[in-house]
């Protein structure tokens, strides 16, 4: 594909606006389950502009360039990357401060540029379309300017200048697609100051590599609330795909600076099922299927201001514990067995790979606890206690250069929410009881458990279960009258045994309602 020719509009220099910044970037559906490339997001590709070589020593010219106005884009299969290839014509907008013995200069000049990018395949009409791209070729001129007689900026692979990236589209519940595109740019500004300028006698060649960024990752708002439909069996479909997936927490520690992580909310979300049986483990069921884990990367220590938001395809599979369709309170075991997943073409990690599940020698179980409501939907709360793994090496030129490591960890995710009912029958017009969150929480050596009962009192039993449904200890079985009660555990069974460190659950059950929660035991 031929670069276009320049399009050089006395007009464009006279722009010297820039675009208000603000990062999301949503675009319509072409018709075809997919945008048009590049990318026209409002605020357009934003990165920094530097000049150095040529000015005294300790000054520079720099500031922030938004690389848009896209026009002329033409599109063709192939290109480096084996999707396409799409030339078109750009405007960059830099605004540009003066330091050192410049200081004080301050100017915003728009540079008209030609651009060659290609990207590599891509599937159409998928939720989720992430694939590389590359700024293959970008050069432009400024011309008629009273400070620069000449100003070339030049960049792409095309001129042995790499820089490469990436794009991914998220598609929305409106139809549309969130943006997330960027491009490490590496680039070449030659310049020559005009007689009669601040840079008379000036002239020079710099290099330099930044990231220009288009739009933002896209995360899914999160109301930690999630109803599912009977499947006509009087249960649901497993796993169970809450809106907001399954929310945790991902740190790596291990091979970087001491105090120092990189940590952050993760979460297990885009769910495709690709098998589902009868068996497993657990006695029950099993699935299988591929996901996206979604990563809130904030650096610590060391790090402290690298923030990433990260994709990672993963495939996972989790065995679930029998259960009972039709009961208005389903209640059983879940482990996941194996999840793995890693990271392709990040500027940042050359390696990131993300493992978790008992395959892998990392136990992860969890529980699952239905609720039938009165529209017939289901309540879902339901988590694994996962045990991961995550395997890393950065990158040349990223912030953690030269670092790599193998973090274990552990954390909770969880689907949903704790959900206390009466039994289906009972619902319209009951008197509820309460069980309030054990506190503190996690705990050792003991922990209070808070209920309240209604005025009409009645048998109560409380009981603690661990995290496979096997029976610890019971701490009330007996009548009550109404109003607020307490009753104090000590981590231990019911042969006055200390109990191990994990999660337990704990049940309120008092005439036709089951109240159930979750507690930890941290030593």
């Amino acid at each position: 594909m031929r670069p276009l020719k320049f399009l050089l509009l006395p007009l464009l220099l006279s722009l010297f606006y820039l675009p208000a910044l603000a990062d999301p970037c949503e675009l319509s559906d072409n018709g075809t389950g997919t945008i048009n490339l590049p990318p026209d997001c409002p605020n357009g590709y934003i990165g920094i502009l530097t000049i150095i070589d040529g000015l005294p020593p300790g000054s520079t010219l720099t500031g922030e360039a938004v690389l848009t106005d896209f026009f002329g884009q033409s599109t063709i299969p192939g290109g480096s990357l084996g999707g396409e290839g799409h030339a078109f014509g750009a405007t960059l907008h830099w605004s540009m401060v003066g330091t050192g013995m410049m200081a004080g200069y301050e100017r915003q000049i728009a540079i008209p540029v030609n651009c060659e990018m290609h990207t590599a395949p891509r599937i159409p009409g998928d939720p989720v379309q992430t694939f590389a791209n590359d700024m293959f070729f970008m050069h432009g001129q400024l011309f008629g300017d009273p400070d620069f007689c000449a100003l070339d900026i030049t960049a792409g692979t095309a001129n042995g200048l790499p820089c490469p990236g990436s794009t991914t589209l998220t598609e929305l519940p409106d139809g549309d697609f969130a943006v997330d595109s960027f491009f490490d740019i590496t680039y070449q500004i030659d310049f020559e100051g005009c007689p009669g300028s601040l840079f008379e006698g000036l002239m020079g060649s710099t290099l330099g590599t930044e990231r220009y960024q288009a739009g933002q990752e896209y995360f899914p708002p999160l109301d930690h609330n999630c109803q599912l439909p009977d499947n006509r069996t009087g249960t649901i479909d497993l796993p169970p795909e809450c809106p907001d997936g399954y929310v945790g927490e991902l740190t790596i520690v291990d091979g970087l600076p001491p105090g120092t992580t990189i940590t952050g909310e993760a979460v297990l979300k885009d769910i495709f099922v690709t098998s589902r049986g009868i068996g497993g483990s657990l006695g029950g069921e099993f699935q299988t299927f591929d996901a996206m884990v979604y990563w809130q990367a904030t650096g610590t220590g060391d790090l402290t201001g690298f923030q990433r938001q990260i994709l990672i395809g993963v495939t996972c599979e989790v065995h679930t514990g029998p259960r009972n369709p039709g009961d208005p309170v389903q209640t059983f075991a879940n482990e996941m067995i194996a999840m793995q997943g890693s990271l392709y073409g990040d500027p940042d990690f050359c390696d990131l790979i993300l493992s978790a599940g008992s395959n892998f020698g990392m136990p992860s179980p969890g529980s699952t606890t239905l609720t039938k409501l009165p529209s017939d939907d289901f309540a879902v709360d339901s988590f694994f206690d996962i045990f991961f793994q995550i395997d890393f090496e950065g990158c040349p030129g990223s912030i953690i250069e030269g670092l790599s490591g193998s973090t274990l960890g552990t954390n909770v995710f969880q689907a949903g929410e704790s959900y206390s009912i009466t039994a289906v029958g009972d619902l319209m017009g009951a008197q509820l009881s309460v069980l309030h969150q054990n506190a503190p929480n996690p705990f050792n050596p003991m922990t209070v458990i808070r209920y309240e009962l209604p005025p009409s009192g009645g048998r109560v039993v409380l009981d603690v279960f661990d995290i496979r449904g096997k029976h610890v200890c019971n701490l009330v079985d007996a009548i009550q009258i109404g109003g607020q009660k307490s009753v104090t555990w000590y981590g231990e069974d019911a042969k006055g045994r200390r109990t191990a460190s994990g999660v337990y659950l704990y049940t309120l059950k008092t005439g036709g309602e089951t109240l159930i929660r979750k507690m930890a035991i941290l030593k």
